[in-house]
């Protein structure tokens, strides 16, 4: 009579643990895929599930913490030496949040690889500044602190003779 029940309870049991080792293997496959775009939104999305899917796992709640900590530590202004130890600080305390829970997953990984066996091309890099600087640009406009250029489109591109000037209709 009770082994039916105690069946059911056994797969439950089961098919819960298999969910949640695939919740954790999404989180650190997320963050392996995302290590290089740290302000895409699926990097950041995988951080704040970390406290949930990894409960009651200390080193990895500790990485995790140091890496918050970094995360929210005053960023410096560009050109300044300290911005650049800031952002290697950062790099690092990811690197050892991942590097964590890997092991825990049961993955072996040398740290320095989590740098040095990723790729983001350099055109991800200078196509998010420029959507910076033109985010900015548009809000100082926006606000009245700039101009909004305006230009006679005549002058500026027909005037060079950049194209030809438009055909002339006869009239009749």
């Amino acid at each position: 009579m009770w082994g039916p029940v105690i069946a059911v309870r056994m797969t439950k049991k089961n098919d819960y643990e298999k969910e949640r080792q695939r919740q954790q293997f999404e989180v650190f496959r997320t963050l392996m895929k995302t290590r290089r775009m740290t302000l895409s939104q699926e990097h950041v999305m995988a951080l704040n599930t970390v406290m949930v899917d990894f409960f009651g796992k200390p080193r990895i709640e500790a990485a995790y913490r140091n890496y918050l900590k970094e995360l929210n530590r005053e960023a410096s202004v560009a050109g300044d030496p300290s911005a650049s130890k800031l952002l290697k600080d950062r790099a690092d305390a990811l690197h050892d949040l991942i590097y964590e829970i890997g092991a825990e997953l049961g993955y072996k990984y040398d740290k320095r690889d989590m740098t040095d066996l990723s790729y983001s091309p350099q055109g991800w890099f200078d196509e998010q500044a420029e959507q910076q600087q033109l985010r900015a640009l548009l809000l100082k406009v926006l606000a009245g602190e700039a101009p909004f250029p305006v230009t006679d489109f005549e002058k500026l591109v027909v005037g060079r003779g950049k194209f030809p000037p438009p055909p002339k209709v006869a009239r009749q």
